[in-house]
């Protein structure tokens, strides 16, 4: 059944019976009957328009069946009912499956919907627990390489039990995953921004706003390497939890740590020179943040040495001009983590591999090489392999007639796919995506240039892109050989016009091979945007890590 709050149509296709009805009144609810009217009965035509006051019934299969019979001016009664069923006021929210049940991890496939892919690789993940009297609300990023790769479901399934919950289920996931608080999305969507999706689960606090009652984001205890720089985002609120905004110099620091010095803002940096505690391995003492009658207080160990360092990662293989942020790790005493700032150590790496930075920002060379890079602090020393090289291969050249097609979503968006001689990177054509999304449109609009090109065991996609300057969402759709599609970014927005840019994006590492690209296309998802122009790609190649070869 579709009520005008689904939209103006049904969307559905012409293999079903559609009965379009007159009720008596809207809205529909739980177990109060209404009577209706069947104006019209609609078959093989499907999307069915949805007139305001209005509803459609729409049936496939045994459901046609059933509604085939039925004639214009006929009366008839409805009535939905939930099964078991609600008592008044309850509210729902799908999802599934279960995670966790008496606190131990219970995954439950009970409607034998779940697959391979969505529940053994690594996605973005939206989960519900329950934790004594407490309601947790749990988002995972993923998808991202570098970031965050997501995690499997008994991943999250052990996650949430390690928060403490006896209860709890998956909720939904991929690019709807977003949690928003306070006006502010809080993690990093896998799209690149909120998606818009049917429902969502949402806490109120009616309660009003006051003085500030308590600061947080001070932790009880922290263990610094000399050296260090470091910042928490020191923030108030009031009696019921709403925050209290902070003007800038409102905080006021003090410390008696030997050697730490600490700015208006917040800034913390530990001197280098340290004389440890009479029979400690640190010196000591505390960082107070003050506000008017407020305080919170952090015990601080300042350590002169580290006993060992190590990089993160401890190997690396790159792409030639590909770059990798190394994370420099420093212990004390008993394996105890260090906080430690990359200000702290001594970079170092072969030349013939690249650069490095003092934030361990790596930069590849153009030439294939080996060789390490290094920090050192004092006589505490930690090094990285780094392997420079690999394959890169032609994917298309758009020189020949090509095989590229276009699709369009909406199905009557305006928008072509054609080799031009218009503009070319290399040689003499490239390939044209023109798009037009200057009507007023709900929902994503794309035009796609589709084309099966094998990637093999690439780890990434690189193209050059004359661009247009109107902010266009270019992106790409990759296959797996499990059938799973994945999706790249190549330009966020393509905000550069009259020059080819080289763009590029990460494949999948844990996909299984080979990898298969489906389509370019660019996309516009903010239906307060209408950009329409042309993006021109040429010179298409995957890269490859030097051991698969190309």
């Amino acid at each position: 059944m579709f009520t005008p709050r689904f939209g103006d149509s049904t969307h559905t296709n012409p293999r079903g019976v559609e009965v379009y009805l007159a009720p008596d009144a809207l809205p529909l609810r739980p177990g109060v009957p209404i009577n209706a009217r069947v104006r019209a009965v609609q078959v093989g035509a499907g999307n069915a328009p949805i007139q305001p006051g209005g509803l459609v019934l729409s049936g496939a299969g045994s459901a046609a069946t059933f509604l085939r019979p039925l004639k214009p001016g006929l009366e008839i009664t409805l009535e939905a009912q939930f099964y078991p069923p609600l008592k008044p006021g309850t509210q729902i929210i799908g999802g599934g499956p279960r995670l966790v049940s008496k606190g131990r991890v219970d995954l439950r496939d009970e409607h034998g919907i779940l697959t391979a892919s969505f529940a053994e690789r690594r996605h973005p993940r939206t989960a519900l627990g329950l934790a004594g009297d407490r309601l947790l609300l749990v988002t995972v990023d993923g998808r991202q390489p570098g970031y965050s790769v997501g995690m499997t479901l008994q991943e999250l399934a052990q996650q949430m039990v390690d928060l403490g919950c006896e209860d709890a289920m998956n909720l939904d996931g991929g690019g709807s995953t977003t949690m928003w608080t306070r006006g502010v999305v809080r993690n990093r969507p896998s799209d690149g921004q909120e998606r818009k999706v049917a429902n969502a689960l949402i806490v109120f606090s009616t309660a009003p706003r006051g003085r500030a009652a308590r600061l947080l984001g001070l932790p009880q205890a922290v263990d610094v390497l000399a050296g260090s720089v470091w910042q928490w985002p020191v923030s108030a609120e009031d009696q019921y939890y709403n925050p209290v905004d902070l003007q800038p110099g409102s905080l006021h620091w003090s410390t008696d740590v030997p050697g730490l010095r600490i700015s208006t803002a917040g800034r913390m940096e530990a001197g280098r020179e340290v004389t440890p505690n009479p029979g400690e391995a640190f010196a000591s003492g505390t960082i107070t943040a003050r506000l008017g009658d407020l305080r919170q207080r952090c015990v601080v160990r300042v350590y002169p040495r580290p006993e060992r360092l190590a990089l993160d990662p401890p190997a690396a293989e790159l792409l030639l001009g590909e770059g990798l942020r190394f994370q420099a790790q420093a212990f004390g005493p008993g394996g105890r983590l260090l906080l430690a700032s990359p200000e702290a150590f001594t970079w170092q790496c072969d030349s013939k591999i690249g650069r490095v930075g003092a934030d361990g920002a790596f930069q590849a060379g153009e030439q294939e090489a080996a060789g390490a890079v290094s920090i050192a602090f004092g006589e505490a020393r930690a090094e990285a392999t780094v392997r420079v090289g690999g394959a890169s291969r032609l994917i298309a050249g758009f020189e020949g007639s090509g095989s590229w097609s276009v699709a369009v979503k909406p199905p009557d968006l305006p928008g072509s796919v054609k080799l031009s001689a218009t503009r070319a990177h290399s040689g003499r054509r490239s390939l044209a995506l023109q798009y037009d999304f200057s009507a007023p449109a709900e929902g994503v609009r794309a035009v796609y240039a589709r084309a099966d090109r094998t990637l093999g065991s690439a780890v990434r996609l690189r193209a050059w892109v004359y661009g247009d300057g109107q902010e266009g969402w270019l992106r790409a759709h990759v296959r797996d050989a499990d059938g799973a599609t994945h999706y790249l970014t190549l330009a966020r927005r393509v905000d550069w016009s009259g020059e080819w840019r080289e763009v590029s994006a990460a494949l999948p590492t844990k996909a299984p091979a080979p990898l298969v690209l489906e389509s370019l296309y660019v996309v516009e998802t903010d239906p307060n945007q209408h950009p329409r122009g042309t993006v021109f790609v040429d010179d298409l190649r995957a890269d490859f890590r030097p051991e698969n070869g190309g």
